[in-house]
């Protein structure tokens, strides 16, 4: 393929290293939006229940937790994409880049929610076939935070296009933060501030590879990524 640059884990985590290296307090923010989220998200209360002729103690979420991840949450993601977006394009970010989403809270919602629709489905029929959807569909927070004026089905129509032959290098690039992230779990969200912006940050350069590289070889029309500049 023309204009194919392979995605590199190694490369990509250096470099999105040096961008954030030392600025812990510049993303206290962002980090701190996401490590609440992540909270909110996954409240869980114990309950006992009968299995057999035993009783057996189980947990799950709470109501509020899985109404804050079903409708507020994945706004949130995008949010946080676009703050981080911003800081790889120009090189700085604001509160105003988190704040920005709030107008278009609707549009946003609505196409998370059937990205996860979706996702959930395909991991209903085998976990296999869900990690794959959810890879294919990774992109979507990122164009959402790019154009929210898609209509709800394209941005994830739009992600299933960057990724397209790229799944297994996005998994892999991810898969190289797991034990970054299980530090995160373990810690209480308190190892996000240090890793969040340098995972965030690499994701976006994933991203703006993928962007690129689809635009180069003809896949997509760049204008999909600017707010009005296609109508669907």
């Amino acid at each position: 393929m023309n204009g194919y640059t392979p995605l590199d884990p190694a490369w990509l985590k250096n470099d999105s290293k040096m961008r954030t290296q030392g600025r812990t307090s510049y993303f206290a923010i962002a980090s701190l939006l996401g490590i609440i989220s992540m909270y909110l998200s996954s409240i869980t209360r114990t309950e006992t229940v009968l299995v057999g002729d035993e009783y057996v103690r189980i947990a799950t979420t709470t109501n509020f937790s899985s109404l804050f991840s079903l409708i507020v949450a994945p706004v949130i993601t995008v949010a946080i994409c676009r703050f981080y977006l911003a800081f790889l394009r120009y090189g700085e970010a604001g509160n105003e880049d988190l704040k920005s989403v709030i107008p278009d809270y609707g549009k946003i919602l609505v196409g998370m929610i059937w990205q996860k629709l979706i996702v959930a489905l395909y991991t209903l029929m085998l976990i296999v076939p869900g990690i794959i959807k959810a890879m294919a569909t990774s992109m979507t927070p990122y164009v959402l935070a790019d154009n929210p004026d898609l209509g709800y089905r394209e941005g994830v129509k739009i992600s299933e296009v960057l990724t397209d032959g790229r799944k297994m290098e996005i998994f892999k690039v991810m898969l190289s933060f797991l034990g970054w992230l299980i530090l995160v779990a373990i810690t209480a969200g308190i190892a996000g501030f240090f890793i969040m912006p340098w995972y965030q940050t690499c994701m976006c350069e994933v991203y703006e590879n993928l962007k690129a590289d689809a635009v180069a070889q003809g896949r997509i029309d760049p204008s999909v990524f600017v707010r009005g500049g296609i109508t669907f």
